[in-house]
């Protein structure tokens, strides 16, 4: 019975071992649009970004790659929203692969990147009106437009939380499940050896 226990021990400290680097290691990617560029944040579920990581956008509808780059030492990548996306409109699905296996992803819908307004070399100011005449006043179209990139950029940071705070963490039962399913696994490698013994 002693020589159980101390193999059972064995057995959860090895589980316990190799458990912890597993739920460290997945990784979670967030996407925002604001001036006319896409931006991108990923990192391990620790909280440790993904440093040189792979980013690939795709295509929604058709998995199609449409554009990839590297993330930065700070897990952020980042690009301006092509003509081509423009025009199609294609819903987006941004995947970061970190390597060896662990990858994830964010949708982002077309009318998400859209509407967070031009890039800021499309958005030029015009040149400024003489002092003695009046300024023109904004066009309805445009101080909406304007009011929106701006609550767009204030939400930003704020749907980065929501998604953090969405993203399942394993509970204490999907814990003891996965140590009691190894710890049988042990069980069944021991029993099979002394059969064979």
């Amino acid at each position: 019975m002693i020589r159980f226990l101390s193999r059972a021990g064995c057995a959860a400290v090895l589980v316990l071992a190799l458990a912890a680097p597993a739920l460290a290691h997945r990784v979670n990617i967030f996407a925002w649009a604001e001036a006319g560029q896409i931006h991108t944040e990923s990192k391990f579920q620790g909280g440790n970004m993904v440093s040189g990581g792979t980013v690939e956008v795709r295509d929604a509808a058709t998995d199609a790659l449409l554009l990839s780059g590297n993330t930065d030492g700070e897990g952020k990548w980042s690009f301006p929203v092509p003509a081509e996306f423009r025009d199609k409109k294609p819903d987006l699905v941004l995947v970061v692969k970190a390597g060896e296996g662990h990858q994830g992803q964010w949708k982002l819908a077309a009318a998400d990147y859209l509407d967070a307004g031009p890039a800021p070399a499309e958005a030029a100011a015009p040149a400024a009106a003489p002092a003695e005449t009046p300024a023109p006043a904004a066009a309805p179209a445009d101080l909406s437009k304007l009011v929106d990139q701006a609550v767009e950029a204030r939400l930003a940071p704020l749907r980065k939380q929501v998604a953090e705070l969405a993203e399942p963490s394993p509970g204490a039962a999907e814990i003891l499940g996965g140590l009691g399913f190894l710890m049988g696994l042990g069980g069944m490698v021991m029993a099979s050896r002394r059969r064979k013994g």
